[in-house]
């Protein structure tokens, strides 16, 4: 945009230029008439570059624009890409835990299960009758049922206040103390 205005500021100097050598020309038409001439012709040369140099300008920018574009479309082709393979690695993951929750909770021993719910702290948050259990602190059992698939859930995520036991608990500890909740919860 500079550069126009300097293009502009030439052709009217080239212009005032012309119109002062009028005025010096006195009464001599042919002189005066070549001025005008010249001052003209130099107008057009220089219009001429001032519009070379406005569509060379423009056809740059077009240029840039369209690289632009074009960058910004694969960078959203990637994008979208990318969420997608998030969305089936979340699905994939969830269908992996449920189905390991559920063959978990269905392979425990609620004898061994008993022990692990007196041991690891279970009695001190939750209320359970056949274990003797009065916490308060967490949820009562044996009023919530809760199935087996959800204790595995609750004791390995932990939600609220209960705090996961996946790192004090193995697998098969957690799908014993789910068998024996579920099972004897409410009775």
């Amino acid at each position: 945009m500079q550069r126009v205005r300097g293009v502009r500021y030439l052709l009217v100097a080239a212009l005032a230029a012309g119109t002062v050598g009028l005025a010096g020309c006195g009464d001599d038409g042919d002189d005066a008439s070549s001025a005008v001439e010249s001052a003209q012709s130099q107008a057009a040369s220089i219009q001429s570059q001032v519009g070379e140099q406005v569509d060379s300008a423009l056809s740059q920018a077009s240029e840039q624009v369209d690289s632009a574009a074009s960058q910004i479309q694969s960078g959203l082709d990637q994008a979208s890409s990318a969420g997608e393979q998030v969305d089936s690695a979340q699905s994939q993951v969830s269908e992996a835990v449920s189905s390991a929750v559920e063959s978990a909770a269905s392979e425990g021993d609620p004898a061994a299960g008993k022990t692990v719910f007196m041991s690891a702290g279970c009695v001190g948050c939750h209320t359970l009758a056949d274990a003797g259990a009065t916490g308060a602190v967490g949820p009562n059992l044996d009023e919530a049922k809760p199935p087996a698939a959800l204790v595995v859930e609750r004791v390995t995520t932990g939600k609220g206040a209960m705090p996961s036991f996946a790192g004090q608990l193995s697998a098969a500890d957690i799908a014993n103390v789910a068998a024996y909740v579920s099972s004897v919860a409410g009775q």
